[in-house]
């Protein structure tokens, strides 16, 4: 899942679920989980994010997970 990146949102994935990590990407922060529907679910009755989004991890995601560094251009 894909959040704006805010102190708010941070604060509120870090306080209410336990089992969910998360990544600050620019202006984004990645929330990974076992459960993002209701993760997702609970983060929008809190907030009224826009741009927030569901989706599969893909091989940049995987990438970063086992270096920790970013794709170069």
């Amino acid at each position: 899942m894909e959040v704006p990146n805010s102190a708010e949102v941070a604060e509120f994935l870090q306080s209410s679920f336990k089992d969910v990590r998360t990544e600050v990407v620019g202006e984004r922060i990645h929330v990974f989980t076992h459960e993002p529907k209701g993760v997702f679910t609970k983060i929008l009755k809190k907030f009224s994010l826009k741009e927030a989004v569901i989706r599969d991890a893909n091989l940049e995601d995987v990438f970063l997970k086992l270096t920790g560094r970013r794709l170069r251009e």
